[in-house]
């Protein structure tokens, strides 16, 4: 495993060339930051699964703690994970369309074997996959209906499904939205739902109603030279050309009292950069289930949006 202290030299000197991820040793459990705050994990120009911390020193780093899994993570169509305490789960759906899940039972260590769950169902068609804590949120690509059972034209609604993990299995819950507008969710935080939307970060809510659960309007935009976002608005990130991976923040906003809905319309700016480039997905585990995701707060009209 290369050494962290050397990376943070050449990252911090005025030099040409890029640091690229390679193979390494097992993660360590300690990150080695003054504060560290944050668990991540990325993937490797190699195919293996890193795990990495956001660490609040003088000069916010992100540093690479070493290798967690030796499988080809390249190759894996969709990757999510969640944390409960010092559990992280991960949850992939594999070329083959099976469902896996691999737990890491604490940080630094090798993740657990794979584990094949609930191989009835067709989980290679699923357009959002997406883990919390105590939760797995599941969306097949949409389909024109009616919601209100008239005569209105077809309209492309999802249903946002929500399984609970229960041994080996999963069991269906209700779902967190019955008709769904817009791109998949990208994360889940305290209160609301958050989509990516091109260069678009946005919220959503329950409806409340009848009504169907609408996309909210544009809540900050993206740095166009990003992409691969990953995470919610504690820790949103993504990769550049090189793969190196930045971590994103919107300038805080203070909403008025009461509150309205008025957006915040500042973009995204860098906070954090890793030093090493070659990285190919970022993976942010979520840490909020979906029941925190409220109704549509108080005097908001659609398009909703209120931060």
């Amino acid at each position: 495993m290369r050494d962290r202290r050397w990376m943070r030299v050449l990252a911090g000197a005025a030099v040409a060339a890029v640091v690229v991820v390679v193979p390494g040793a097992p993660a360590a459990a300690d990150s080695g930051c003054g504060a560290a705050e944050r668990r991540l994990f990325g993937v490797a120009s190699d195919g293996l699964l890193h795990e990495l911390y956001r660490c609040a020193d003088a000069t916010p780093t992100i540093d690479d703690l070493g290798v967690v899994d030796r499988g080809d993570w390249a190759r894996t169509p969709r990757v999510t994970a969640a944390s409960d305490g010092t559990t992280t789960t991960f949850w992939t759906v594999e070329g083959d369309g099976q469902l896996v899940r691999r737990v890491q039972a604490g940080p630094g260590a090798m993740l657990g074997p794979a584990e094949v769950v609930d191989a009835t169902r067709d989980w290679s068609a699923v357009r959002l996959l997406l883990a919390t804590p105590h939760a797995l949120l599941v969306d097949y690509p949409p389909v024109g209906e009616d919601p209100t059972g008239g005569a209105q034209p077809p309209v492309p609604y999802t249903m946002v499904q929500v399984f609970r993990p229960v041994g080996g299995g999963l069991v269906e819950d209700k779902p967190l939205f019955e008709h769904y507008l817009g791109p998949p969710l990208s994360a889940v935080s305290d209160g609301y739902g958050e989509v990516i939307s091109g260069q678009q970060h946005r919220r959503a809510w329950r409806s409340g109603g009848s009504a169907p659960d609408n996309l909210p309007k544009n809540s900050g935009t993206l740095p166009i030279f990003l992409s691969g976002y990953a995470g919610g608005e504690d820790f949103l990130g993504g990769l550049d050309v090189r793969g190196r991976i930045t971590e994103v923040r919107q300038q805080a906003y203070v909403p008025p009292s009461p509150p309205t809905c008025v957006a915040n319309a500042a973009p995204f700016t860098s906070y954090a950069t890793a030093a090493a480039a070659g990285w190919t997905r970022l993976v942010v585990p979520g840490r909020v289930d979906p029941e925190a995701i409220t109704r549509v707060p108080k005097g908001c009209t659609a398009p909703y949006e209120w931060q």
